[in-house]
């Protein structure tokens, strides 16, 4: 089992006005969305339905090292060539002249295996790990393909999902603009799990299979969808009644072993990236009922807060070592070990529904007074500085 089926994935457009709904009831402490129905997330469940991806496995990590050495010995020894790079940092690939070579690798046995690391290559940039222009991929992933034999035991789904959790505080804060990272697997799980936002109603797709994500591509969209405003969408969060489950699926025997590890509470791991798996907080997903959450964990800001900036040599094995060993003793972390199961799933709960939609009102409303008090600073600076700047040429 590794990239068979996200592979099959086609093309899946999104829509910035759903997007900024969702981000506004994302909470970066606690890595959950607020809803009427409670609190919820995209969990490892989430992905290995979503993306078809392997849970359990070794955590991405190793060396981040932005040098032009390391990027072409690293290239030349997976792909036989030197890449194209990004004119504005030399460790980003440009993923138009990885398909390109792909495409054009003969059918040798030792191009097959070339092709295979390009295709892999192709979907980390693209659908897995996309920064905001989905047009280069970082070199740090290089190494991981190296050896042809271990590509598949890797645990790229739970990078993923810690990619997507970074990018959803991020998006967060008031001062950000756009989001990277695989806002497939967002829009996706949202479509498939709250209806009421969905493009089409769920009857007319076809059947859901391993990776869901398959029957939304090429998806078509109503015209009075695509005339949904965010506040519109905001409307349609605040009164939902609905949450859908992954039901009827039929699932491959080598995708049940990874299931099995889907509920833990453990550290997600890819390279400078670390972010909590929250199950306890939403264990209504799970099928277990839900006492009071805890304090929401929290992570060293030297450890959390990493940023691929300047000059880079790091070696995440090292830095990260305490939570690599925390990986590892995710089979211990299970939340079906000592959670009570329950039958009630995920509700609207009226007494408290007004409440909650309300403060994330509130929420929203200061996240935009914030934006607006930013820009109007800004446009001061600006005029301030024309002026000064005229006064200083009279």
């Amino acid at each position: 089992m590794g990239f068979y089926h996200v592979s099959r994935i086609g093309v899946i457009r999104g829509f910035y006005s759903l997007l900024a709904a969702l981000v506004e009831r994302w909470r970066p402490k606690t890595h959950t969305f607020v809803l009427p129905v409670g609190e919820v997330t995209v969990t490892l469940e989430d992905v290995a339905h979503i993306f078809g991806l392997p849970i359990d496995g070794e955590p991405m990590s190793g060396w981040i090292n932005n040098s032009s050495d390391f990027l072409q010995s690293q290239s030349i020894a997976i792909f036989g060539r030197k890449p194209e790079v990004s004119s504005s940092s030399k460790s980003y690939i440009k993923l138009g002249s990885v398909r390109r070579i792909r495409d054009a690798e003969p059918l040798d046995t030792e191009s097959i295996r070339r092709k295979v690391r390009y295709s892999i290559f192709y979907l980390l940039g693209s659908t897995l790990f996309t920064d905001k222009s989905t047009a280069y991929a970082h070199a740090k992933y290089l190494p991981l393909l190296r050896d042809f034999e271990r590509i598949h035991t890797y645990s790229w789904e739970s990078a993923c999902l810690a990619h997507l959790y970074r990018a959803l505080c991020r998006a967060s804060r008031y001062d950000t603009k756009e989001m990277d990272d695989p806002l497939n697997l967002l829009f996706v799980w949202a479509w498939e799990r709250m209806p009421c936002i969905a493009p089409i109603l769920r009857q007319t797709l076809p059947p859901a299979e391993i990776p869901v994500a398959m029957r939304w591509s090429y998806s078509e969209r109503t015209t009075a969808w695509l005339l949904k405003t965010a506040a519109r969408f905001r409307q349609d969060i605040d009164y939902i009644e609905e949450w859908r489950p992954f039901d009827r699926l039929i699932i491959s025997d080598e995708l049940h072993g990874h299931l099995e590890v889907c509920d833990i509470v453990a550290l997600l791991l890819s390279f400078e990236c670390v972010e909590w798996h929250p199950a306890d907080r939403v264990m209504r997903q799970f099928g277990y009922a839900q006492p009071p959450p805890r304090v929401a964990r929290d992570i060293p800001l030297d450890h959390h807060c990493i940023t691929l900036r300047g000059v880079q040599l790091h070696d995440m094995t090292v830095l990260h070592g305490v939570w690599i060993a925390k990986w590892g003793n995710k089979q211990n972390t299970r939340l079906r070990e000592t959670a009570p199961p329950s039958e009630l799933g995920l509700y609207t709960d009226n007494g408290v529904l007004g409440l909650v939609c309300g403060l994330v009102r509130t929420y929203a409303e200061i996240v935009r007074a914030r934006s607006l008090v930013s820009i109007s600073a800004t446009s001061t600076t600006a005029t301030c500085t024309s002026r000064s700047t005229s006064a200083c040429s009279v």
